[in-house]
């Protein structure tokens, strides 16, 4: 991982006379900012598209919420909206992921439960615009 990381910070400019702890300070600004603005594009969809139920917050700004999004679509099952995902490329699935009691209390059968898709540091933004078209055409 340490080699990993060195790399991401040298690929981004960063100096390898940095030392450890400031190369890995400064990765984790990295990796940060890229999950940040990507998890964004994901969260104002959903957010405002009237047709899934999001499950935390509406966006990530504070540092405080994984780029791990979950979500319950209206209409249709998460099982068939992730089997629809899937079919277009996207790297999804649909379950309650350890949290049956939490879904039965939001209302969300824990037998179907959501759709989760994630985002990470290597992500791009053309693959998040590629979610969202598939979104959009499975939600509509």
């Amino acid at each position: 991982m340490l080699d990993y990381f060195s790399a991401l910070h040298s690929h981004h400019g960063g100096n390898e006379d940095d030392g450890t702890l400031a190369t890995m300070a400064a990765v984790h600004e990295l990796i940060l900012a890229q999950e940040t603005q990507l998890a964004r594009l994901l969260l104002d969809y959903l957010a405002n598209s009237g047709k899934v139920q999001l499950l935390g917050k509406t966006h990530c700004n504070d540092g405080d919420r994984a780029p791990t999004i979950a979500f319950k679509p209206e209409g249709q099952s998460s099982a068939e909206l992730a089997a629809t995902l899937q079919a277009d490329g996207i790297g999804t699935e649909n379950g309650d992921f350890y949290a049956p009691r939490a879904l039965e209390h939001m209302g969300i059968d824990p037998v179907d439960g959501v759709v989760r898709l994630s985002l990470l540091h290597y992500n791009t933004a053309e693959e998040a615009e590629r979610i969202l078209t598939a979104l959009d055409r499975a939600l509509n």
